[in-house]
């Protein structure tokens, strides 16, 4: 979903490298372990990954918190 909304302004690799990131957590949640070295790239990646999010929110000048509504 998000790939779809935003595959304009977020290249493919940052995609690919989420995805990769959400199945190395749901790996370890069945007990399988990773390198330091890969948990330092994911968390590269994934400031990388923040910083575009942020910078297209800037430019679309979308509050950066909003108050969810109880229910």
């Amino acid at each position: 979903m998000l790939r779809d909304l935003y595959s304009s302004e977020i290249p493919q690799q940052m995609f690919d490298d989420f995805r990769d990131a959400m199945i190395m957590r749901e790996s370890a949640d069945y007990g399988l372990v990773s390198s330091v070295e890969d948990a330092e790239d994911v968390l590269e990646r994934a400031e990388e990954f923040l910083k575009k999010a942020k910078a297209l929110l800037h430019e679309q000048k979308v509050p950066q918190k909003r108050r969810l509504r109880s229910k």
